[in-house]
């Protein structure tokens, strides 16, 4: 069990790096103090690959922004973590075709296009739900609900 924002701004500090190089400012927006039971590192995985997607798509620079909440629906309570960037979004053929294995619409050598299927597989393997919303050149965000017990 663990501080999901902590492990989260572990992350992102990690992501900050490669981020201030294409001029991506990063916000934390922690509005819950969520315990998690879970393997952190799989957690941290999981916002690894849609931190670096999101850097990815503002080539030019923009903001991405992490937001950590809690939400009850259906008598369940859920962490639900958004990773929101300003990028280039995302078309609506590729986003049928996101989270197949091997998938990418990165350049050739830049990408394995596992990155998504290995976010969803974990995602899965909590009986979590994984969100894609975007736009054209408005940007994507990914969002992430995990049950909590």
């Amino acid at each position: 069990t663990f501080l999901v924002k902590d492990a989260i701004q572990e992350t992102l500090t990690l992501v900050r790096a490669s981020a201030k190089m294409t001029r991506v400012q990063c916000v934390l927006d922690a509005r819950s103090e969520t315990q998690l039971s879970a393997r952190r590192s799989e957690i941290q995985q999981i916002f690894m690959n849609l931190m670096t997607n999101a850097v990815d798509a503002m080539p030019e620079g923009g903001t991405l922004t992490v937001t950590v909440d809690e939400e009850s629906t259906a008598g369940k309570r859920w962490l639900k973590v958004s990773v929101q960037d300003t990028g280039t979004g995302i078309s609506e053929d590729a986003r049928k075709r996101i989270f197949e294995p091997f998938f990418t619409t990165k350049a050739r050598g830049k990408g394995t296009g596992l990155g998504l299927s290995i976010v969803q597989d974990i995602v899965q393997s909590y009986q979590g739900l994984l969100e894609v919303e975007s736009q054209a050149h408005q940007g994507t965000t990914m969002t992430v609900r995990l049950p909590l017990s």
